[in-house]
């Protein structure tokens, strides 16, 4: 298998999670991106100056709720409430991980291939029934990030969804709340206007959108799990929310919607699946991530 072709995402600033004037897929404007990094930037700051004071006085933070949060719409309590996040530089993989290098995988630690999907396996499409273990958890050997890491000399893993979010939108240039770019639904490899039963090749040239960071299939084809622990919003711990003993078998995040999806929203760029750890489904893939 040769290395995986990976993107280099630059470090930056971006609003995270649903915001609340989100109706039906309207995307905002400019001017509203910028009022809302305004009112997300005074937040911050105003949470800061809450918290060195509190400090200085020898306070615990306060669990009330603050001026300036921005509240997530009823129907979809678990996207939001939005947040300014800056996000270090990383790298991507462009294409979901194949059939054929996870086949290389399970050939060098002697390890079986997952349940066959009903399409059956084929080399170039998006590997899937691999769990979250196996691909970056506590697997029999190695794990796939570990293998593919002392292979190619790098730090590979899977992106936090923090970063899956953010690549998707390309990086700090975030325009509109929905689908990135104007991308369209029915233009995806999913199941909204056109039904579909089996993945699709990541090298097909149709039904594919490759955005400005040059990060391809992002929506539909298969769900992506990413190293982020769930929790429900809104989120107090800190991010990130990642691996660690004590969580390990906790629910993992998974974005982006699959071949199946059907409804639209399930493929906007806020919004969250779920799964736990040993999960194995024929809608589950990945991409790689790579510490720079």
């Amino acid at each position: 298998m040769d290395s995986i072709n990976f993107s280099i995402i630059p470090s930056g600033t971006f609003t995270f999670g649903l915001l609340e004037d989100w109706q039906a897929g309207m995307p905002l404007t400019e001017r509203d991106i910028a009022r809302y990094i305004s009112i997300l930037k005074k937040a911050t700051e105003r949470k800061l100056a809450i918290k060195q004071k509190q400090a200085a006085e020898g306070k615990t933070e306060s669990k009330e709720k603050e001026d300036g949060d921005i509240k997530s719409s009823p129907a979809l309590p678990d996207c939001g409430p939005a947040r300014l996040l800056s996000i270090k530089r990383f790298g991507l993989s462009r294409d979901l991980v194949t059939v054929a290098q996870w086949k290389e995988y399970c050939t060098a630690v002697r390890k079986e291939l997952p349940k066959t999907p009903p399409w059956g396996w084929r080399d170039n499409h998006p590997v899937v029934n691999v769990t979250w273990q196996e691909i970056a958890g506590q697997s029999d050997g190695l794990n796939f990030c570990q293998w593919y890491s002392n292979k190619y000399g790098v730090s590979a893993r899977l992106p936090s969804e923090e970063e899956w979010e953010y690549a998707l939108g390309g990086g700090s240039r975030q325009y509109e709340l929905g689908l990135p770019y104007g991308l369209m639904a029915s233009a995806t490899w999913t199941s909204v206007g056109t039904k579909r039963i089996e993945t699709a090749p990541v090298s097909r040239r149709e039904f594919i959108h490759e955005n400005p960071l040059g990060v391809r299939d992002m929506i539909g084809n298969v769900w992506e799990w990413t190293s982020s622990l769930y929790v429900g919003y809104p989120d107090r711990t800190g991010y990130p929310r990642e691996i660690s003993g004590e969580t390990a078998g906790k629910s993992r995040v998974l974005r982006g919607g699959a071949f199946n999806t059907v409804n639209p929203d399930y493929l906007r760029k806020w919004y969250r699946n779920r799964a736990l750890p040993n999960d194995r489904r024929e809608t589950f893939g990945f991409r790689l991530a790579f510490d720079l």
